[in-house]
C-alpha cells in the first residue's frame, strides 16, 4: 500500500459535467472503479465485470496495472483502495464504447507527456546549470539580469535548434498516438514508452532509461545553489571593478 502523496490533478470535461481528481504517479494516471463509473457513466458492477474479464483474458497483468493507495473517503476515514492505471482505463473505455474514454485518453496522454518531460527537464537543469560558465550555462533569459526564476526553466538552457527539435518530436509523437487510437489499436503504457524511445532514436537523441535520476526538487535546489554562488562571484567582480575605478580617481586627484 502506498500513501497517496503524489501529484493529484483535475480532469474535467468541456461541459464540466464530469470532474475527477486523478492521481499521476510513475509515468501513468490512476483511477479507482468509482472514478471509472463516473467517467464512463456505467454502473460499478459493469466496470468491475469488464476489469475482471481483462485480467481473465490475460489482456493485462493484474499485478502490474493495479496498486493500492490510501485515500480519505467522505466519512473522513482512510481506506486502502485499488487504483487502475491508464492501460486498464483505456481497455475499459473500449469495452464500454464510451465517448468519454477518448476524451480522457487524449487528456491523460498529454498529462503523462508533461510529467515525463518534467523529469527529463529536471535532468537537463542538473546537468547544465554551472556557476563557472558564462550566464550559468543559460542560452537565453528575460531582462538584463539573470534571476532565480530564469535558472529554474529548462528551456533556457537549450539552443534554438534544440528547442525546434524538441517541439517537432513532441508534435510527431502526440500525432502518432492519436493516429494509433483512431485506428482502434489498443496500446499499453509499455508500447507508448517503446514508441517514444524509437522517436528519440530516430532523431538521434540520447535516451534515458526512465524520467531521469533527478527529481524536480533536486533540479531547483541545485539551480538555486549554483545561482547564489554565481551571484556572489559577480558581486565581487563588481566591487573589485568599482574599487579599481575609485583608486584611479583618487590618484588623479592627488
Amino acid at each position: 500500500m502506498t500513501k497517496l502523496t503524489s501529484n493529484l490533478i483535475i480532469y474535467q470535461t468541456p461541459d464540466s459535467i464530469i470532474k475527477l481528481q486523478v492521481l499521476l504517479k510513475d509515468e501513468t494516471v490512476w483511477l479507482t472503479q468509482e472514478h471509472m463509473r463516473v467517467l464512463f457513466d456505467k454502473s460499478k458492477a459493469t466496470i468491475s465485470e469488464h476489469i475482471k474479464h481483462i485480467f481473465e483474458e490475460k489482456e493485462l497483468e493484474e499485478k502490474s496495472v493495479v496498486r493500492k493507495f490510501r485515500t480519505t473517503a467522505r466519512d473522513e476515514k482512510s481506506y486502502d483502495t485499488n487504483h487502475y492505471n491508464l492501460d486498464v482505463i483505456i481497455s475499459v473505455g473500449y469495452r464500454v464504447k464510451s465517448p468519454q474514454g477518448t476524451q480522457f485518453r487524449q487528456w491523460a496522454t498529454q498529462r503523462i507527456h508533461e510529467y515525463i518531460v518534467k523529469g527529463f527537464t529536471a535532468e537537463l537543469i542538473v546537468k547544465r546549470v554551472d556557476k563557472t560558465k558564462p550566464f550559468l550555462g543559460l542560452t537565453n533569459f528575460k531582462g538584463d539580469y539573470i534571476t532565480t526564476k530564469d535558472v529554474q526553466i529548462a528551456k533556457n538552457y537549450l539552443s534554438e535548434d534544440e528547442l525546434k527539435q524538441l517541439n517537432l518530436i513532441v508534435t510527431l509523437y502526440l500525432d502518432f498516438a492519436e493516429l494509433q487510437a483512431t485506428n482502434g489499436r489498443l496500446m499499453k503504457m509499455s508500447d507508448w514508452i517503446e514508441k517514444l524511445d524509437i522517436f528519440l532514436q530516430a532523431s538521434e537523441k540520447e535516451l534515458l532509461s526512465n524520467a531521469g535520476n533527478s527529481s524536480h526538487e533536486d533540479a531547483i535546489k541545485k539551480a538555486k545553489k549554483e545561482y547564489n554562488t554565481y551571484r556572489q562571484n559577480e558581486d565581487k567582480k563588481y566591487i573589485s571593478d568599482f574599487d579599481k575605478e575609485m583608486k584611479k580617481l583618487t590618484k588623479s586627484n592627488k
